[in-house]
Protein backbone atom coordinates (compact mmCIF):
# COMPACT_ATOMS: atom_id res chain seq x y z
CA UNK A 1 0.00 0.00 0.00
CA UNK A 2 1.05 3.60 -0.51
CA UNK A 3 0.93 5.31 2.87
CA UNK A 4 1.10 8.77 1.29
CA UNK A 5 -2.27 8.12 -0.37
CA UNK A 6 -4.03 7.13 2.87
CA UNK A 7 -4.84 9.07 6.03
CA UNK A 8 -3.77 6.40 8.51
CA UNK A 9 -3.60 6.84 12.32
CA UNK A 10 0.17 6.79 12.09
CA UNK A 11 1.08 7.71 15.71
CA UNK A 12 -1.03 4.80 16.93
CA UNK A 13 0.32 2.38 14.31
CA UNK A 14 3.91 3.34 15.18
CA UNK A 15 3.36 2.08 18.72
CA UNK A 16 2.50 -1.47 17.56
CA UNK A 17 5.79 -3.43 17.97
CA UNK A 18 5.65 -5.21 14.62
CA UNK A 19 4.48 -2.29 12.45
CA UNK A 20 7.82 -0.78 11.46
CA UNK A 21 9.48 -4.19 11.34
CA UNK A 22 6.94 -5.65 8.91
CA UNK A 23 6.01 -2.67 6.75
CA UNK A 24 9.20 -0.59 6.66
CA UNK A 25 12.16 -2.85 7.39
CA UNK A 26 11.21 -6.22 5.90
CA UNK A 27 10.62 -4.83 2.38
CA UNK A 28 14.20 -3.50 2.27
CA UNK A 29 15.50 -7.01 2.88
CA UNK A 30 13.41 -8.68 0.17
CA UNK A 31 16.21 -8.68 -2.37
CA UNK A 32 17.61 -11.42 -4.64
CA UNK A 33 19.89 -13.76 -2.73
CA UNK A 34 18.53 -12.76 0.69
CA UNK A 35 16.27 -15.12 2.61
CA UNK A 36 12.77 -13.85 3.38
CA UNK A 37 11.42 -13.91 6.92
CA UNK A 38 7.86 -14.97 6.12
CA UNK A 39 4.92 -14.00 8.29
CA UNK A 40 3.17 -17.10 9.61
CA UNK A 41 -0.19 -16.63 11.35
CA UNK A 42 -2.27 -18.86 13.57
CA UNK A 43 -5.64 -20.24 12.37
CA UNK A 44 -7.42 -17.75 14.65
CA UNK A 45 -5.48 -14.82 13.20
CA UNK A 46 -6.09 -16.09 9.67
CA UNK A 47 -9.82 -16.23 10.37
CA UNK A 48 -9.67 -12.67 11.73
CA UNK A 49 -7.80 -11.45 8.63
CA UNK A 50 -10.25 -13.25 6.34
CA UNK A 51 -13.17 -11.42 7.95
CA UNK A 52 -11.39 -8.06 7.71
CA UNK A 53 -10.44 -8.64 4.07
CA UNK A 54 -14.02 -9.64 3.22
CA UNK A 55 -15.31 -6.39 4.76
CA UNK A 56 -12.72 -4.36 2.84
CA UNK A 57 -13.64 -6.06 -0.44
CA UNK A 58 -17.35 -5.58 0.17
CA UNK A 59 -16.98 -1.87 0.85
CA UNK A 60 -14.82 -1.08 -2.19
CA UNK A 61 -17.07 -3.21 -4.40
CA UNK A 62 -20.45 -1.86 -3.33
CA UNK A 63 -19.27 1.74 -2.85
CA UNK A 64 -22.18 2.64 -0.58
CA UNK A 65 -22.12 6.17 0.87
CA UNK A 66 -19.33 6.29 3.44
CA UNK A 67 -17.50 3.31 1.96
CA UNK A 68 -14.15 5.17 2.00
CA UNK A 69 -14.23 5.50 5.79
CA UNK A 70 -15.38 1.91 6.26
CA UNK A 71 -12.71 0.60 3.86
CA UNK A 72 -9.99 2.61 5.58
CA UNK A 73 -11.10 1.27 8.95
CA UNK A 74 -11.02 -2.31 7.70
CA UNK A 75 -7.61 -1.77 6.11
CA UNK A 76 -6.24 -0.28 9.34
CA UNK A 77 -7.47 -3.36 11.21
CA UNK A 78 -5.63 -5.58 8.70
CA UNK A 79 -2.40 -3.64 9.22
CA UNK A 80 -2.63 -3.90 13.01
CA UNK A 81 -3.52 -7.60 12.90
CA UNK A 82 -0.52 -8.37 10.68
CA UNK A 83 1.80 -6.20 12.78
CA UNK A 84 0.69 -7.88 15.99
CA UNK A 85 1.24 -11.29 14.42
CA UNK A 86 4.73 -10.30 13.29
CA UNK A 87 5.49 -9.08 16.81
CA UNK A 88 4.84 -12.60 18.08
CA UNK A 89 7.26 -14.37 15.71
CA UNK A 90 10.10 -16.19 17.43
CA UNK A 91 12.69 -16.40 14.64
CA UNK A 92 16.12 -14.74 15.02
CA UNK A 93 15.47 -12.63 11.92
CA UNK A 94 12.15 -11.35 13.26
CA UNK A 95 13.77 -10.49 16.59
CA UNK A 96 16.38 -8.37 14.80
CA UNK A 97 13.68 -6.61 12.76
CA UNK A 98 11.57 -6.00 15.86
CA UNK A 99 14.50 -4.43 17.70
CA UNK A 100 15.14 -2.08 14.81
CA UNK A 101 11.40 -1.47 14.57
CA UNK A 102 11.40 -0.37 18.21
CA UNK A 103 14.14 2.13 17.36
CA UNK A 104 12.13 3.50 14.43
CA UNK A 105 9.05 3.76 16.62
CA UNK A 106 11.04 5.70 19.23
CA UNK A 107 12.37 8.09 16.59
CA UNK A 108 8.95 8.61 15.02
CA UNK A 109 7.12 9.20 18.31
CA UNK A 110 9.84 10.78 20.49
CA UNK A 111 11.71 12.87 17.90
CA UNK A 112 11.24 16.04 19.97
CA UNK A 113 13.23 14.51 22.84
CA UNK A 114 17.00 14.57 23.22
CA UNK A 115 17.81 11.12 21.83
CA UNK A 116 21.40 9.91 21.59
CA UNK A 117 22.69 6.81 19.82
CA UNK A 118 23.19 5.34 23.30
CA UNK A 119 19.50 5.91 24.07
CA UNK A 120 18.45 4.24 20.83
CA UNK A 121 20.85 1.34 21.39
CA UNK A 122 19.35 0.79 24.85
CA UNK A 123 15.87 0.60 23.32
CA UNK A 124 17.09 -2.15 20.97
CA UNK A 125 19.14 -3.93 23.67
CA UNK A 126 22.19 -3.61 21.42
CA UNK A 127 25.56 -1.92 21.68
CA UNK A 128 25.77 1.43 19.87
CA UNK A 129 28.17 -0.01 17.28
CA UNK A 130 25.96 -3.06 16.65
CA UNK A 131 22.88 -0.87 16.30
CA UNK A 132 24.70 1.46 13.91
CA UNK A 133 25.70 -1.47 11.67
CA UNK A 134 22.25 -3.09 11.61
CA UNK A 135 20.42 0.22 11.23
CA UNK A 136 22.60 1.33 8.32
CA UNK A 137 22.10 -2.03 6.61
CA UNK A 138 18.33 -1.82 7.04
CA UNK A 139 17.67 1.90 6.50
CA UNK A 140 20.71 3.09 4.57
CA UNK A 141 21.95 5.67 7.08
CA UNK A 142 23.07 6.04 10.68
CA UNK A 143 20.39 6.25 13.42
CA UNK A 144 21.12 9.90 14.31
CA UNK A 145 21.19 10.91 10.64
CA UNK A 146 17.75 9.31 10.26
CA UNK A 147 16.52 11.13 13.37
CA UNK A 148 17.72 14.48 12.00
CA UNK A 149 16.11 13.84 8.61
CA UNK A 150 12.82 12.86 10.25
CA UNK A 151 12.89 16.02 12.38
CA UNK A 152 13.53 18.18 9.34
CA UNK A 153 10.73 16.52 7.37
CA UNK A 154 8.31 17.20 10.22
CA UNK A 155 9.60 20.77 10.49
CA UNK A 156 9.02 21.24 6.76
CA UNK A 157 5.44 20.06 7.20
CA UNK A 158 4.91 22.57 10.02
CA UNK A 159 6.41 25.35 7.90
CA UNK A 160 4.01 24.52 5.07
CA UNK A 161 0.87 24.05 7.13
CA UNK A 162 1.17 26.59 9.95
CA UNK A 163 2.22 30.15 10.71
CA UNK A 164 4.30 29.17 13.75
CA UNK A 165 7.64 30.93 14.12
CA UNK A 166 10.89 29.21 13.20
CA UNK A 167 11.91 29.25 16.88
CA UNK A 168 8.62 27.59 17.86
CA UNK A 169 8.98 24.92 15.17
CA UNK A 170 12.58 24.32 16.19
CA UNK A 171 11.39 23.66 19.73
CA UNK A 172 8.64 21.36 18.47
CA UNK A 173 11.12 19.09 16.69
CA UNK A 174 13.67 18.95 19.48
CA UNK A 175 15.97 21.98 19.14
CA UNK A 176 16.34 24.65 21.83
CA UNK A 177 18.73 26.67 19.64
CA UNK A 178 16.85 28.02 16.60
CA UNK A 179 20.11 29.00 14.88
CA UNK A 180 21.40 25.43 15.11
CA UNK A 181 18.04 24.19 13.85
CA UNK A 182 18.26 26.55 10.88
CA UNK A 183 21.71 25.20 9.99
CA UNK A 184 20.50 21.61 10.24
CA UNK A 185 17.42 22.40 8.14
CA UNK A 186 19.51 24.00 5.41
CA UNK A 187 21.96 21.08 5.39
CA UNK A 188 19.09 18.60 5.03
CA UNK A 189 16.67 20.50 2.78
CA UNK A 190 19.15 22.68 0.89
CA UNK A 191 17.29 25.87 1.80
CA UNK A 192 16.64 27.93 4.94
CA UNK A 193 13.35 27.48 6.87
CA UNK A 194 12.04 30.93 5.91
CA UNK A 195 12.96 30.47 2.26
CA UNK A 196 11.29 27.04 2.33
CA UNK A 197 8.09 28.56 3.74
CA UNK A 198 8.04 31.26 1.06
CA UNK A 199 8.70 28.69 -1.66
CA UNK A 200 5.93 26.41 -0.35
CA UNK A 201 3.53 29.36 -0.30
CA UNK A 202 4.28 30.20 -3.92
CA UNK A 203 3.74 26.59 -4.98
CA UNK A 204 0.39 26.49 -3.14
CA UNK A 205 -0.69 29.69 -4.87
CA UNK A 206 0.20 28.23 -8.30
CA UNK A 207 -1.65 25.01 -7.49
CA UNK A 208 -4.80 26.97 -6.63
Amino acid sequence: FRAAHLILPYPQLARVPGYHALFHLEPRFRQPGRSINRLHVTPDTLAQLTTQLALLEEEVTRRTVGYEAMALGAFTQIIVTCARAYGQLLTPASHAMLRLGDVLSAIHTRYSESLSVQDLAAIAYLSPSHLARLFHEAVGMAPIAYLIRFRMQHAAELLRQSTRSVADIAQAVGYTDSNYFTRQFKLTMGISPLAYRKSAGRLDAVAR
